[in-house]
């Protein structure tokens, strides 16, 4: 363990304050509103960041993210059950292929509100890592014996 010299500065003090008053915070809890799948799937949700990521603003957002999961896992349940049908009559197919659409949709706004509250791989990234993506696909582009 390193030791320090002098006194611990305010800086110091209130990162340790900070990082002490994050582990106390509540995370929100699901509102009553949800079925017992759609509360799971916001307490997992919930679990999956910091417990200030979701300020009570963004609970709306939330919910409706909650809901479309959760119709999303109906629909497989039902397209798996139509699947399972022997015979594969032409209405079981019509059937088959309109939940699918359906849950291609719901797949769709699953997305856009993973996105926009930023739980998608695809919504969040290092900035730092960006920027040396950029310097390194910079300088190659340099090296090349025709930029010379």
């Amino acid at each position: 363990m390193t030791t320090h010299r002098g006194r611990v500065s305010a800086a110091a003090k209130s990162v340790l304050a900070t990082f002490e008053n994050l582990e106390q915070m509540a995370r929100p809890e699901p509102p009553a509103k949800l079925t017992k799948e759609e509360a799971q799937i916001w307490r997992d949700t919930v679990d999956s960041r910091s417990p200030d990521y979701f300020p009570p603003e963004t609970h709306a957002l939330l919910v409706q993210y909650c809901r479309h999961v959760a119709g999303c896992d109906y629909l497989k349940g039902i397209i798996e059950g139509l699947k399972k049908e022997v015979p594969q009559t032409r209405i079981i197919m019509t059937d088959l292929r309109k939940t699918m659409s359906l849950l291609h949709r719901e797949s769709k706004v699953v997305s856009l509100l993973a996105t926009k509250m930023r739980l998608s791989q695809q919504s969040s990234y290092d900035m730092f890592n960006v920027r040396k993506s950029q310097r390194t696909a910079k300088a190659k582009l340099k090296s090349l014996p025709w930029n010379k």
